[in-house]
């Protein structure tokens, strides 16, 4: 799946290995092989002119000009935090290298869908026969309790309507060809600023991009959690038959497994986002039962809808 995208991935970081970086989009940090690591994910993170044949030219421009005036914001500066920052490239130096499966691929998002749809990077499990890969959009925080409850209540509102998040300016690793919309369920990891710090000394002192497996096992049980409560809302409150009687996430597979000549009744909205988190938790729930130290996230952790 990744073969493409590595050997892009590991010919610009060994072009810029012997350069004297100073940063992007303002952020830098004391290690150059750091630096080049951020360049390289700069590199390949979509840019609305790569979407000309897509959109329309005032489209792509009116987009721009929004990210442009929102960064210009006292709100947005504030927010987007040197730590915040970093924590984004370390998390997805994570999923690179085998944090969620040696299959799965990892793509940062444009600006316009980081600081407009919410949503850092995607996560791409390789697709089984017949089917489509399996997509999670990731938001990344380093900021406090009432920050993440705000990012999580983005997820819950888009859930009452039975929507996914949306990725405007997306490339498919896995197919070049495609360029334009994808929609995914989108789940909110909570870094905190030490555990950043750590990740990123680790990589300084070894010069390795060593996974970091507490981190891993803590990543999956949020996104196992999300994923599991935005399952059943969109089980209770859109598809019914027995739904409010489900708890763990296993159960609320097998309902679906069960259920699907109902799901696939309901609206193709419904549908669609119902099938889409299904597949999402299915894979987590895979990776988590090969995972030491993961546990699914108890009731008190859920997503308030």
């Amino acid at each position: 799946m990744r073969k493409g995208y590595d050997q892009q991935m590991g010919v610009e970081r060994r072009m810029m290995s012997d350069l004297d970086t100073r940063g992007v989009l303002g952020y830098a940090t004391e290690s150059v092989e750091f630096n080049s690591i951020i360049k390289s994910w700069e590199s390949v993170r979509p840019k609305p002119g790569d979407f000309k044949n897509v959109y329309p030219d005032n489209e792509i421009a009116t987009d721009a000009a929004s990210v442009a005036e929102i960064k210009r914001s006292a709100t947005y500066q504030r927010e987007k935090t040197r730590d915040q920052v970093a924590s984004e490239y370390v998390i997805m130096e994570q999923v690179y290298n085998g944090g969620l499966g040696e299959e799965v691929g990892v793509t940062p998002t444009s600006e316009y869908d980081d600081i407009k749809n919410g949503v850092d990077f995607v996560v791409a499990f390789p697709a089984e026969e017949g089917k489509d890969p399996v997509y999670i959009g990731v938001d990344v925080t380093t900021g406090p309790v009432i920050t993440i409850q705000k990012k999580l209540g983005r997820t819950a509102r888009g859930l009452k309507n039975s929507e996914l998040a949306n990725i405007k300016y997306y490339i498919d690793d896995e197919n070049p060809d495609y360029k334009g919309n994808l929609s995914v369920p989108r789940v909110v990891v909570g870094i905190e600023p030490e555990r950043v710090k750590q990740i990123y000394d680790n990589f300084i002192t070894s010069k390795k991009n060593d996974i970091d497996p507490q981190f891993q096992a803590e990543m999956l049980d949020e996104m196992a959690g999300q994923l599991k409560e935005g399952l059943l809302y969109l089980i209770e409150n859109f598809v019914g038959t027995g739904g409010e009687k489900l708890t763990t996430a296993e159960q609320i597979l097998d309902f679906c497994q069960k259920k699907q000549h109902i799901i696939e009744k309901r609206e193709p909205q419904v549908t669609k986002s119902v099938q889409s988190y299904f597949r999402a938790l299915a894979r987590v729930i895979e990776l988590k039962k090969i995972t030491p130290h993961s546990d699914v996230m108890s009731e008190g952790d859920r997503v308030a809808v």
